[in-house]
């Protein structure tokens, strides 16, 4: 249970019609289908899951006109579980490492020239 992962899905589209409804394609361990979302704009849909990666998501907006179903599917985002820190945090944390050495710098040369 702790190598589980919580993830928050946003499945979104340009226009979304009266008759039509969001579902998460959920591909791991077991294969199911979430449905019914809290939506927090009319064309924007959130979904709260827990899994375990690797595990592959898939939003499918379902589309209903004149009774006939029509299904379009967003392109799959694969979660894969990453050991260790994210090169993006040693990056960020990196540059401002960086900058707080400059500005130490400046401060530092500032005081010697103005004494």
């Amino acid at each position: 249970m702790g190598d589980r992962e919580h993830v928050i899905v946003l499945c979104s589209c340009g226009r979304r019609f009266i008759e039509s409804s969001f579902q998460l394609s959920v591909d791991y361990e077991q294969n199911y289908t979430l449905k019914n979302p809290a939506c927090i704009a009319h064309a924007m849909c959130v979904f709260n899951i827990t899994v375990r990666p690797p595990v592959s998501l898939t939003c499918i907006h379902e589309i209903i006109t004149f009774g006939n179903d029509s299904y379009l599917l967003s392109e799959t985002y694969v979660l894969e579980h990453h050991d260790g820190v994210s090169s993006f945090y040693i990056g960020f944390f990196s540059f401002i490492v960086v900058g707080l050495i400059i500005m130490t710098a400046a401060v530092i040369v500032t005081n010697i020239r103005s004494n």
